[in-house]
């Protein structure tokens, strides 16, 4: 196309997106995703799992033409539904939904996965949570303790777990890794402290 054929509709496309070809694949995609669809508040939200899938697709398939054919493959299986959510959906039976945690409030479902509890997503202890600057900045002016707010935050995250943890109807599965390779560069993480509570429960 970029050869032969600048009426395209995609030429500009192409030669725009030309300049990402070295990202990792799941933050390329994510470009391509952000190109076609940040005006649209639904479809902005399935960005960046879809991203995650195509990433992972990729890693298996090791080159562009298997990720392809094996997404035209999962895009034609009648019996894989993945469905992302958006304002509207209702659930039904037999498919996959993948959400946020804030998203699935208000819904129930029979099986519940949570995956990436390690110490610095959902962090549950004091020494998890780091304040960004502009909330360091803010809550030095209205003269509150970063402890303090680094509470509010857990308070926060405990009740977002909570919502989650109280989808399932049947069974639940928290999992982590204690080592992820993220934008190519392996990094080493801790289970969440959420781990520790829970066996504390049983």
């Amino acid at each position: 196309i970029l050869e032969n054929n600048e009426d395209s509709p995609y030429w500009w496309d192409l030669r725009y997106f030309f300049v990402f070809v070295t990202l990792p694949v799941v933050e390329f995609a994510f470009k391509v995703g952000e190109f076609y669809f940040m005006n649209n508040k639904i479809k902005k939200i399935n960005i960046a799992p879809i991203s995650s899938i195509v990433s992972k697709i990729y890693a298996t398939a090791g080159n562009f033409e298997e990720t392809l054919n094996k997404m035209n493959e999962i895009n034609k299986k009648g019996g894989f539904n993945l469905k992302l959510i958006d304002d509207n959906n209702e659930t039904k039976q037999g498919e996959i939904y993948v959400m946020t945690l804030h998203k699935s409030k208000g819904d129930e479902f029979d099986y519940v996965f949570i995956p990436n509890m390690y110490d610095k997503n959902l962090g549950l202890s004091l020494d998890e949570i780091k304040l960004k600057d502009e909330v360091k900045i803010t809550t030095n002016l209205q003269n509150n303790k970063a402890e303090d707010k680094k509470q509010d935050i857990i308070d926060e995250n405990l009740r977002l777990f909570y919502v989650g943890l109280t989808r399932a109807r049947n069974e639940i599965y928290i999992t982590t890794a204690l080592e992820y390779k993220i934008f190519n560069k392996k990094t080493k993480v801790r289970a969440s402290k959420i781990f520790e509570i829970l066996r504390g429960e049983l």
